[in-house]
């Protein structure tokens, strides 16, 4: 049996999927809706276009919006003002080369 992996995602990157989820759900899915009844308007699907396009992207949303709660549901929001002794997804560091100073967040994968 396969152990469920938690996605690590900062609050900003939950927020934002989470908003690119009720877009799609409340209003892409909708438009979709109204370009499919629209093609089927023009008469015979077999070489309507706009059919198949708004078909194709009716598969991409639900598609999307699938991995979407799945990342959701799996997600674990990071503490971003953990530790400063150990470098952990959420830490933030500072690395100096020569003369440059570089700030890098670690994140999950998904950002």
């Amino acid at each position: 049996m396969t152990e469920e992996r938690n996605e690590y995602l900062t609050k900003a990157k939950f927020n934002e999927l989470t908003a690119e989820l009720d877009d799609l759900k409340n209003i892409k899915r909708k438009e979709i809706a109204e370009a499919l009844d629209s093609a089927r308007d023009m008469g015979d699907l077999s070489e309507n276009a706009e059919y198949h396009d708004a078909k194709d992207e009716q598969g991409f949303i639900a598609g999307r919006i699938a991995e979407l709660e799945n990342m959701i549901n799996k997600s674990e929001i990071i503490d971003e003002n953990g530790s400063r002794e150990i470098i952990n997804v959420g830490s933030t560091i500072k690395v100096r080369c020569d003369k440059n100073e570089f700030t890098y967040t670690i994140v999950g994968s998904n950002e």
